[in-house]
């Protein structure tokens, strides 16, 4: 019985563990980078939001200048129904 628990543990931390970390790699990866980013700019006084869908559209229509004058608007806390317009 003992050995039996042994070799589970062995079999799912040696072989089975790592199968899944690296299928998973890019996923935690991913998310290594977001939570570290968070975490910066957290200690910056930023809090993290979630685009809307209106927000998103607005982006990817627009052209590079206007893409960035609207994302300086949205981090400044303004919203895209008070984007100045020009």
């Amino acid at each position: 019985m003992a050995g039996h628990y042994i070799g589970s543990v062995l079999w799912g931390g040696v072989v089975v563990g790592p199968i899944f970390v690296a299928s998973n790699a890019p996923a935690l990866r991913h998310n290594g980078e977001v939570s570290g980013m968070d975490r910066c700019m957290k200690k910056r006084g930023f809090t993290r939001r979630d685009l809307t869908p209106q927000e998103m559209q607005a982006l990817e229509a627009a052209d590079p200048v206007t893409r960035r004058a609207i994302l300086d608007h949205l981090v400044a806390g303004g919203a895209l129904d008070t984007l100045p317009r020009g």
